[in-house]
Formats: structure tokens, sequence, C-alpha cells
């Protein structure tokens, strides 16, 4: 500050904003139907290796390619549930093909 003194420090400024985000989606009734599907999309496809065979056996049949599900909970909230959300839109077709095939 002495050397520059119009400088503005923004110090967890990514963060607080992380943080007014979660707080406005723990608002949001969709916002929690979202986690749950993205969480419970990781924990079957995590915890289970016949599921997650089945799930690339699904992906083969239809000729897509196969994302690994990813785990919501990290510190960078956004980063994590915009991922999870990517990783489920994109094996959407493969998702509801291996749970309903």
């Amino acid at each position: 500050k002495e050397l520059v003194p119009h400088i503005v420090p923004v110090h967890g400024c990514a963060h607080r904003l992380q943080l007014a985000i979660k707080n406005a989606a723990k608002q949001s009734p969709l916002m929690s139907l979202v986690d749950d599907i993205l969480e419970n999309a990781f924990k079957m496809y995590h915890r289970s290796p016949l599921c997650w065979h089945g799930r690339q056996e699904t992906g083969r049949a239809l000729g897509l390619p196969v994302l690994k599900p990813v785990k919501l909970q990290g510190t960078r909230w956004v980063v994590h549930r915009e991922t999870a959300l990517t990783v489920v839109l994109h094996d959407c077709p493969i998702l509801v093909e291996h749970t309903t095939g």
C-alpha cells in the first residue's frame, strides 16, 4: 500500500463468492434435488465395481465415451458441482439405458 496506494486488496473474494452461492443454493429445492441426483450417481458407480463395469459396457454398446463420476464435496464447491453436472449431462443417455435397460 505504501508503494501503490490506489491498490485495493481483495484477499478471499473468490472464497466469499463461493460461500454466497452455496448459501443461496441451500434455499432452492431444485438445487437440493440436483445435488441428490449428482450424489446418487457418484455413489452408485463409485461404490460398486459391478455397476461401473455395466455403465462402461453400456457406453461401448451405444458407441459413446463414458466419463468417470465426480464427487461433489470439496473446497471448490462451485467447480465440483459444475464438473459433476457436466459428467452426468454428458453420460445421460448411458445412465438412462444402464438404469432402465
